[in-house]
Formats: C-alpha cells, sequence, structure tokens
C-alpha cells in the first residue's frame, strides 16, 4: 500500500489542535498511523492523499506539509533543488518560499543565491522568499500571495528533529481571509457578548462530530446560539443547524449574520438554519425529542470582567451559573439520539493575570450532569497521550494570551 507523510502545523492551542487534526483523519476513509508529535507540529502516515479542502475544516492547523525527503545532516541547496525538479518542467519561472523549523534562520537565507544558480544551470528562473519578522516559518499571507502551494511555486520547510532534518512542501494553508471576513465583517458584532472566534467553533463541531456515524449532513442544535457562529459554520459544511436563544435581540443578530453569510459564501439555502427564541431552562418541543445528532454550543458564560477573580468571587459565579447549566443539561438530554453528543464550552475563570492558572466549574458539578444521564468522555485519544497529556477531567481549554475568560471543553455522550 502507497502512503503518504503529512505534517500538520498546528496553531496557537497545540492540544486541542492536534486532537482535531487527529479525530478528523480518524473519522475520514484514509487509514491513518502517528508518526511524530510535538508542541507545534503534528506527523502521520495516511493511506491516500490528503483532501484538498481538509484544511477548510480545520480551525486548528495552520498548514499541511508533505515529506519530500529526510536527510542525516543538514539538507543543501543540491538536495533541496532535487526536490523542486520534480516540479512541472514546462514551467521556466518559479517561487520558492523557504522556512525553517529548529534551525536558525539566517541559514535559510544562504541557501537563495545557490538554489537560483541551480535552477539557471537548469535553464529556469527562481524566486526566492524567506519569512519576515522573526520566526523561521513564512506566514500565511505569504505563502497566499506569492501562490506557494500552486506548481511551479512551492514551499518548502527545512524541519530539525532529534534524529533527522526533514523537507516537507506545503500542500494546504490557511484561508486567513475567509476565518477574518467570518469574524470580523458580518453585520452584527458585540464584544460584551463574548463572540464565539469561527476557528473555535469549527474545532468544537469536529470534536462532536467525530464521534458520530460518518452519514453526511448531521442535525446539530445550538440553545444558546449567540451571533450565530457555530450555526454559520456548521451550515458552510452542509449539516442541519438549528438555533435558539433566550434573547430576541441575539437571535435577531443570527438571523442578519446568517444572511450576510449566504451572500457571501457558498451555502445550501434548502438547509438554512432554523432560528428561535427559547429559554433552555424550559422544556423544548417534544417534537425534537431524540432527532438531535449534536449539541455544540457555548452557553452564557457570566458578565464580563476588567480583573482576575478572587477563588471566592469564582465560586460565586459558579454556583448562579450551575443553576443554569443544570436546567440545559436536563432538557438537552431528551432531544438527543441514541449515539448523539453534546460538546459544550464552559467557563473558566484566571485567577492570576500572568500565570496559567484557572478557576474551572466544580468537580461536583461534573458528578450531576453525569447523574442526569451523561457520559462525560476523555477528549486527548489514547494514541496522542504519550504527548498530550490528558486532563483527569478529560476537557481541553481554549483561551487567548490576555483573557480573564478561557473556555474550558467537554464532550458527553448520552448513557
Amino acid at each position: 500500500m502507497v502512503t503518504y507523510d503529512y505534517i500538520f502545523f498546528l496553531g496557537s492551542h497545540p492540544t486541542l489542535s492536534a486532537v482535531e487534526a487527529w479525530e478528523v483523519l480518524a473519522r475520514s476513509e484514509l487509514q491513518v498511523r502517528l508518526l511524530y508529535a510535538a508542541e507545534d507540529r503534528l506527523e502521520v502516515s495516511l493511506s491516500g492523499v490528503v483532501p484538498e479542502d481538509l484544511l477548510t475544516r480545520l480551525g486548528g492547523s495552520n498548514r499541511i506539509a508533505e515529506v519530500r525527503g529526510t536527510f542525516s545532516q543538514e539538507p543543501s541547496a543540491q538536495d533541496l533543488w532535487q526536490i523542486l525538479d520534480r516540479t512541472d518542467m514546462a514551467q521556466k519561472k518559479m517561487t520558492v518560499g523557504l522556512s525553517v523549523v529548529g534551525i536558525p534562520r539566517r541559514q535559510a537565507a544562504t541557501l537563495g543565491p545557490e538554489l537560483k544558480k541551480l535552477a539557471r544551470e537548469a535553464g529556469r528562473s527562481l524566486r526566492f522568499v524567506t519569512a519576515r519578522g522573526g520566526g523561521g516559518q513564512l506566514n500565511a499571507a505569504q505563502v497566499i500571495f506569492n501562490t506557494l502551494t500552486r506548481a511551479p511555486n512551492r514551499e518548502l520547510s527545512i524541519i530539525k528533529t532529534k534524529e533527522s532534518y526533514q523537507v516537507a512542501q506545503t500542500v494546504q494553508i490557511q484561508d486567513i481571509q475567509a476565518y477574518e471576513l467570518r469574524d470580523t465583517a458580518r453585520p452584527v458584532r458585540d464584544v460584551q457578548v463574548g463572540m464565539l472566534p469561527p476557528k473555535l467553533a469549527q474545532m468544537m463541531l469536529n470534536l462532536a462530530l467525530s464521534r458520530l456515524p460518518e452519514t453526511g449532513s448531521q442535525v446539530i442544535l445550538d440553545p444558546f446560539c449567540g451571533m450565530g457562529t457555530v450555526l454559520q459554520e456548521g451550515w458552510l459544511w452542509g449539516h442541519q443547524m438549528i438555533g435558539a436563544d433566550i434573547s430576541q435581540k441575539m437571535v435577531a443578530a443570527s438571523q442578519s449574520n446568517l444572511a450576510w453569510l449566504e451572500s457571501h459564501f457558498s451555502v445550501e439555502a434548502r438547509i438554512r438554519p432554523a432560528l428561535s427564541v427559547h429559554d433552555i431552562q424550559q422544556a423544548i418541543d417534544e417534537k425534537l425529542d431524540q432527532s438531535i445528532d449534536a449539541i455544540v454550543t457555548e452557553p452564557y458564560l457570566g458578565e464580563p470582567i476588567s480583573s482576575p477573580l478572587s477563588p471566592a468571587e469564582a465560586d460565586a459565579r459558579f454556583t448562579n451559573l450551575a443553576i443554569l447549566y443544570l436546567s440545559a443539561f436536563r432538557n438537552m438530554l431528551p432531544l438527543l439520539k441514541k449515539s448523539g453528543i453534546l460538546l459544550m464550552a464552559l467557563p473558566a475563570y484566571r485567577a492570576e493575570r500572568r500565570r496559567d492558572d484557572w478557576h474551572t466549574l466544580p468537580q461536583s458539578f461534573l458528578d450531576s450532569v453525569t447523574d442526569l444521564g451523561y457520559s462525560l468522555e476523555q477528549l486527548v485519544p489514547e494514541e496522542l497521550q504519550t504527548v498530550y497529556p490528558p486532563t483527569a477531567r478529560g476537557s481541553l481549554k481554549y483561551a487567548r494570551p490576555d483573557a480573564l475568560v478561557g473556555r474550558e471543553l467537554f464532550r458527553w455522550s448520552k448513557a
């Protein structure tokens, strides 16, 4: 069987990003085998080539590269040219971007003149691009602007591992403009609401759907739909989305944002998300009982804060929020199919501004959810646990560097 080795370069939340990539691949038709995992990248062997649209479905990875060569010492310009020379020979001009990982950035620049010389000797013209700023990798904007994923152009990455050097060719790069549009160009935004980033919404959907049968379109509910971010990301993938919120204002915001999405992106009008005003603390229409494949949602996280909370302040918040959350869990359970999944982002409050120390919902709350008829799942797959240690709670955290309120992601199945 022919196999292909790929490296997934992970985003700012590497554990969450690695789990997402692994779960999506494991659910695909490809056979996947873990080769290497690190803080910034995940390397896998696949039984086929990656789908062309894979990176558009991964919120946590910023590029995918195919391993094209492995060397016992740092590869020379001649080594790189032999890899580049496999490209379409009919094209006389090419642009090559060179990124380095684990190697001083200056060493990449020294290869440029040598590569240009080798190209001239082969009757070709080569333009050379290196990273901007302080890092060794080209940023996504450089890759996109220079069309480095389209032949004959290429981005090559030289990656130093413990035993060798790898050369990988970028095959997909994250479409940063599309994410920016879906995040900031929507007609209705409200930072006080604590807007869910589209990338995180994608990751949440992937972590939920990875536990469901691969049957195409799924029925997905967001009972705290807010600005409609989960709804828009699910709709883009062709799922049947249902949204509700206690606030008429939020439902109207979702309606406006979804109408904007329909005018700017390719979506199926026939499965436009259904929206309603509803308080999840009240029972939902019995017609929806056992009709939902997955519930993916971020509930109300509490009032905005401007400074870290003390333990007593955090406990008081959690006591009040637990009343809302447990009512929601109780009313959501009948809606799920037997194999249904609930993926929820719950609040975590930073204990000290300059430390990665968080106040989280108590274990007693999680036990109460289990008592209602849910089974809490471990989010980190066994195959990744030696590199990305699982938490005792089975959760994963997501927080921006200076954020005072983060998210703790949990996945439950219907017991």
